[in-house]
């Protein structure tokens, strides 16, 4: 496993769990609307910042394009991008289930070469690197 991806896991797992820490919150689940009608909620914009610092202090040099962030543009010029939807499935998480997850992705010349989805509720970490396949990792024993 690269390095990369071993920061990239410590950074999902982390983000895990923070967002069962951050979902207790008063409020947590009380969601806002978006301008283009979808919910967000305050876990899913301290996700997004968390998710944001740690991504640009580990590769500075690679642009970011979060869900909550207040750009979507896809920064020109970049040959590296990651891509992240904090809290993929506000709507189930705002309702209490546990179909939500925590999704990051690394393209390199538009492809995607990296991916993880975090799967708080459930400790788990899928994970996937180009090449290499697809895996399941257990948030609790880092085994996968």
């Amino acid at each position: 496993m690269n390095q990369e991806l071993e920061i990239l896991l410590k950074i999902t797992e982390q983000a895990n769990a923070h967002a069962m820490e951050w979902s207790q919150l008063s409020g947590a689940n009380d969601p806002e609307i978006k301008d283009d009608g979808s919910p967000v909620t305050v876990v899913d914009k301290k996700l997004n910042q968390f998710l944001s610092d740690q991504i640009r202090s580990h590769f500075p040099n690679d642009g970011f394009v979060g869900e909550e962030s207040d750009s979507h543009a896809v920064p020109i010029g970049l040959d590296r991008v990651w891509y992240v939807d904090p809290l993929d499935g506000t709507k189930e998480f705002v309702k209490g289930t546990n179909e939500w997850s925590t999704i990051l992705g690394l393209c390199e010349s538009n492809v995607p070469v990296l991916a993880t989805v975090g799967h708080p509720t459930e400790n788990f970490v899928y994970y996937a690197q180009k090449g290499k396949g697809a895996f399941r990792r257990n948030s609790l024993t880092g085994k996968d």
